[in-house]
Protein backbone atom coordinates (compact mmCIF):
# COMPACT_ATOMS: atom_id res chain seq x y z
CA UNK A 1 0.00 0.00 0.00
CA UNK A 2 1.24 3.61 -0.71
CA UNK A 3 0.35 6.20 1.02
CA UNK A 4 1.00 9.59 2.45
CA UNK A 5 4.48 9.12 4.11
CA UNK A 6 4.18 11.30 7.48
CA UNK A 7 7.73 10.57 9.24
CA UNK A 8 11.23 10.26 6.85
CA UNK A 9 12.03 7.38 9.89
CA UNK A 10 14.12 4.60 8.59
CA UNK A 11 12.01 2.05 7.53
CA UNK A 12 10.86 -0.34 10.48
CA UNK A 13 10.00 -4.24 10.70
CA UNK A 14 7.29 -5.21 13.66
CA UNK A 15 4.51 -6.76 14.98
CA UNK A 16 1.27 -5.55 14.65
CA UNK A 17 -0.57 -4.99 17.69
CA UNK A 18 -4.22 -2.66 17.41
CA UNK A 19 -5.01 -1.82 21.08
CA UNK A 20 -2.11 -1.30 24.06
CA UNK A 21 1.03 -2.28 21.73
CA UNK A 22 4.28 -3.70 23.12
CA UNK A 23 7.48 -1.89 23.13
CA UNK A 24 8.85 -1.65 19.40
CA UNK A 25 6.12 -2.76 17.90
CA UNK A 26 3.70 -1.34 15.04
CA UNK A 27 0.19 0.46 15.84
CA UNK A 28 -2.77 0.17 13.37
CA UNK A 29 -4.99 2.85 14.10
CA UNK A 30 -8.09 4.01 12.51
CA UNK A 31 -7.14 7.51 13.07
CA UNK A 32 -4.09 9.77 14.54
CA UNK A 33 -5.78 10.79 17.90
CA UNK A 34 -3.76 13.38 20.09
CA UNK A 35 -4.46 10.54 23.02
CA UNK A 36 -2.20 8.11 21.27
CA UNK A 37 0.77 10.33 22.04
CA UNK A 38 2.02 8.64 25.08
CA UNK A 39 2.32 5.37 23.25
CA UNK A 40 4.80 7.06 20.83
CA UNK A 41 7.90 6.15 23.49
CA UNK A 42 7.43 2.58 22.79
CA UNK A 43 6.12 2.21 19.30
CA UNK A 44 8.59 1.09 16.08
CA UNK A 45 5.63 2.66 13.41
CA UNK A 46 2.17 3.97 12.62
CA UNK A 47 -0.17 3.22 10.24
CA UNK A 48 -3.53 5.40 10.50
CA UNK A 49 -6.55 5.07 7.74
CA UNK A 50 -7.19 8.97 8.26
CA UNK A 51 -5.45 11.60 9.57
CA UNK A 52 -2.97 14.04 8.22
CA UNK A 53 0.76 14.63 7.54
CA UNK A 54 0.42 17.84 9.72
CA UNK A 55 -1.27 16.30 12.67
CA UNK A 56 -0.42 16.64 16.22
CA UNK A 57 0.95 13.45 16.68
CA UNK A 58 1.85 13.29 12.85
CA UNK A 59 4.23 15.60 13.97
CA UNK A 60 5.13 14.48 17.63
CA UNK A 61 5.74 11.01 15.70
CA UNK A 62 8.30 12.69 13.14
CA UNK A 63 9.60 14.46 15.91
CA UNK A 64 10.37 10.86 17.92
CA UNK A 65 11.70 9.03 14.81
CA UNK A 66 8.55 6.72 14.53
CA UNK A 67 7.98 5.82 11.28
CA UNK A 68 4.55 6.81 10.20
CA UNK A 69 2.12 6.65 7.10
CA UNK A 70 -1.03 8.01 6.86
CA UNK A 71 -3.97 7.45 4.71
CA UNK A 72 -4.06 3.58 4.37
CA UNK A 73 -8.26 2.82 3.87
CA UNK A 74 -8.79 -0.03 5.70
CA UNK A 75 -6.21 -0.66 7.50
CA UNK A 76 -7.63 -2.41 10.63
CA UNK A 77 -9.36 -4.82 8.34
CA UNK A 78 -6.16 -5.24 6.23
CA UNK A 79 -3.74 -5.38 9.12
CA UNK A 80 -5.19 -7.64 11.92
CA UNK A 81 -3.19 -8.00 14.67
CA UNK A 82 -0.09 -10.17 14.38
CA UNK A 83 0.49 -9.36 10.79
CA UNK A 84 4.48 -8.08 10.22
CA UNK A 85 4.91 -5.20 8.33
CA UNK A 86 7.00 -2.82 6.95
CA UNK A 87 6.60 0.79 7.56
CA UNK A 88 8.46 2.82 5.25
CA UNK A 89 7.48 6.48 6.51
CA UNK A 90 9.91 8.46 3.92
CA UNK A 91 8.07 7.16 1.14
CA UNK A 92 4.45 6.15 2.59
CA UNK A 93 4.61 2.44 1.99
CA UNK A 94 3.54 -0.35 4.14
CA UNK A 95 4.50 -3.65 2.79
CA UNK A 96 3.54 -7.04 4.30
CA UNK A 97 6.35 -8.94 5.43
CA UNK A 98 5.04 -13.17 4.73
CA UNK A 99 7.13 -15.55 7.13
CA UNK A 100 7.15 -18.89 5.49
CA UNK A 101 9.13 -22.20 6.85
CA UNK A 102 12.38 -21.29 4.83
CA UNK A 103 12.04 -17.73 3.53
CA UNK A 104 10.66 -14.61 4.20
CA UNK A 105 8.81 -12.43 1.16
CA UNK A 106 7.37 -8.95 0.74
CA UNK A 107 3.52 -8.39 -0.41
CA UNK A 108 3.01 -4.71 -0.63
CA UNK A 109 -0.15 -3.36 0.18
CA UNK A 110 -2.26 -2.32 -2.60
CA UNK A 111 -5.04 0.15 -2.36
Amino acid sequence: MCSRPSSPSPTRTRMLAADDPPAGSVLVTSTLAPGLGPLLPRLAGIVAETGSVLSHLAILAREAGVATVVGYPMAMQELPEGTIVQVDGANGRVTERQVGSSSVSDEEKAP
